[in-house]
């Protein structure tokens, strides 16, 4: 599975940081820039995100969210003829 994380602050014109931190299985990755792309996490991940964004007037803004990774799979009947 693969997931991905999108920075969407007020202002960008003003960003001049932004850094992830994603926890899997009490793993750590440091990432940077606006867009993440996770990839080959397991269908039933949890994982743990932390976004810092920092801005030209020296204002630093944070969030940190939960994200729970479900896949589910139907099973659909359908008749072929």
């Amino acid at each position: 599975v693969n997931v991905s994380l999108t920075n969407t602050s007020d202002n960008p014109d003003d960003v001049t940081g932004v850094e992830w931190e994603v926890i899997i299985d009490g793993t750590s990755t440091m990432y940077t820039g606006n867009n993440v792309l996770i990839e080959n996490i397991a269908d039933d991940a949890v994982l743990d995100v932390s976004l810092t964004v920092s801005y030209n007037t020296n204002c630093v803004a944070s969030v940190n969210r939960t994200v729970n990774v479900v896949i589910t799979r139907a099973d659909v009947p359908c008749d072929l003829w």
